[in-house]
């Protein structure tokens, strides 16, 4: 097998490997170069990151700047759902 194609080989596990790890809208980021307008969090027991520590107890949306999330007044304030982003100068 030439060096190229256990280059290609490496390359493909990889992308394998990071699409299986990473949350699709990251993936989506990457191929198109276009950032999502907001992440959801989750925040969870135990003090875990993404969703790895324990369980959800509260979600929240994580904006692209210069916006930030804005409770919308009504529903569960640990839902991501009823927060949006807004400019923050509004």
């Amino acid at each position: 097998m030439s060096r190229a194609n256990r280059q290609l080989k490496k390359i493909i596990k990889a992308k394998t490997i990071l699409s299986a790890l990473l949350p699709a809208r990251w993936i989506r980021f990457v191929k198109s170069m276009k950032a999502p307008d907001s992440i959801i969090y989750p925040h969870t027991k135990g003090g875990g990151m993404m969703g790895r520590g324990g369980e959800v107890y509260r979600t929240r949306p994580v904006c692209a700047y210069p916006k930030h999330a804005k409770y919308e007044g009504t529903g569960d304030i640990n839902d991501a759902a009823n927060f949006e982003c807004v400019d923050l100068k509004k």
